[in-house]
């Protein structure tokens, strides 16, 4: 019996690969879903583009010429990138939390929350090597979960604990406690064996973060992935309701021409100036079992999700974000590597917190590498999600 993963494997060896260009933003919102009214006809675009995505048209270039000159411009050169973070530890940054979910079925899971819990499952799998600066209380419940990656235990705080409430149509998160904020003299130079850091990841989730701790991160990697929710939330200080504010209102904005990757969920993305910041920032905008798309500078692609049945989305984006960089690190391309962060984005879903990542699906990961690695640039995977799914569903 072929999985899921597998079929679409199978079903992807038949097409080929082209590259997906023009996907547009709505000028008035920066939505991803443009009425066709309003969507303008360039020399790229298919007239019978649906779905606020134009279709995918022939690229003979893909990524390459202009488009790879463009990339290179705003995450700096991805040759010496693919060097340093095939050799280098990755270092990671942001507090692990005490989660409670309320889940759409009615059950109460208390659970290991925070983006480097997610992120580090997913690395520990595919033999990433990173660096853990994480911060926790004394009442921190789940040590011997993160034994491999420890956080530094500060004493007479509590752990950073958020309660997400998922049983109404938007989910809506309390903060309950907040650790201490990670400082610049935190961030360590090297890792533990003197050797330098070939990418930094900023994944807070309670502004531990600061901006000058994500200098200082920096200063210590040659690139940086960040996750635009480590800048953009607020709390409500009587309350501890969770809410955005504007990129270009926080002291962030200054920064951006730093950051390689920014990644950011299609809510979050309305909070920044997506066609200001792609300039000299790759965005990576995930729309959940849409898929995702990605900008930089005036270009534009969507990759599509796996097909998951959805438990519980607490942390999916973060596993999407640890399966692109993941991709990074074993050299494929921008698109490959979106794929990727697909592919572990729809294991999380289909969990309750963070996931278990069974050697099958590091077999799968695998393989599904050795195959996109053998291909052409840009692979042209949406008609094999849909023929996938017209298969699953009989239609």
């Amino acid at each position: 019996m072929w999985s899921l993963w597998e079929k679409l494997v199978k079903n992807m060896a038949h097409f080929p690969f082209q590259c997906k260009e023009q996907v547009r933003l709505h000028p008035a919102n920066h939505s991803l879903d443009t009425p066709k009214e309003s969507r303008p006809q360039t020399e790229h675009s298919n007239k019978n583009a649906d779905n606020g995505l134009l279709h995918p048209v022939v690229c003979p270039m893909g990524l390459a010429g202009l488009a790879e000159r463009a990339l290179d411009a705003v995450v700096g050169d991805r040759a010496t990138m693919k060097k340093t973070t095939a050799d280098r530890p990755v270092l990671l940054v942001g507090n692990y939390c005490h989660d409670t979910l309320h889940l759409p079925s009615g059950n109460r899971h208390e659970t290991l929350g925070g983006s480097v819990s997610f992120v580090t499952r997913v690395f520990d799998s595919v033999g990433v090597e990173c660096r853990v600066m994480a911060k926790v209380g004394d009442d921190f419940c789940y040590s011997a979960d993160v034994h491999r990656h420890p956080p530094r235990v500060v004493g007479g705080v509590r752990t950073t604990k958020f309660v997400a409430d998922l049983t109404g149509g938007e989910r809506s998160i309390r903060l309950e406690a907040c650790c201490e904020v990670i400082r610049p003299e935190d961030i360590p130079v090297r890792c533990d064996n003197g050797t330098d850091f070939g990418l930094g990841m900023a994944i807070g989730v309670a502004g531990e973060i600061t901006p000058e701790t994500l200098e200082a991160i920096m200063d210590r990697t040659p690139f940086v992935v960040c996750d635009l929710q480590a800048l953009i939330r607020e709390v409500d200080p009587s309350s501890g309701e969770v809410s955005l504010c504007h990129l270009e209102q926080t002291p962030f904005a200054r920064l951006l021409h730093r950051i390689s990757f920014l990644k950011a969920t299609k809510v979050e993305s309305c909070y920044m100036k997506v066609d200001s910041v792609r300039k000299t920032t790759c965005v990576v905008v995930t729309d959940g079992k849409r898929g995702c798309n990605v900008f930089y500078q005036n270009h534009a692609f969507h990759v599509p999700a796996f097909p998951a049945q959805e438990v519980d989305p607490t942390g999916a984006g973060d596993c999407f974000l640890a399966g692109f960089v993941a991709g990074l690190c074993r050299g494929l391309s921008l698109e490959k590597a979106a794929l990727m962060g697909n592919y572990f984005g729809g294991i999380a879903v289909a969990q309750v917190g963070v996931p278990v990542i069974t050697e099958q699906h590091v077999r799968e990961w695998e393989e599904l590498v050795k195959r996109v690695s053998s291909q052409r640039d840009c692979p042209q995977i949406q008609m094999a999600v849909d023929n996938l799914v017209r298969v699953q569903t009989g239609v």
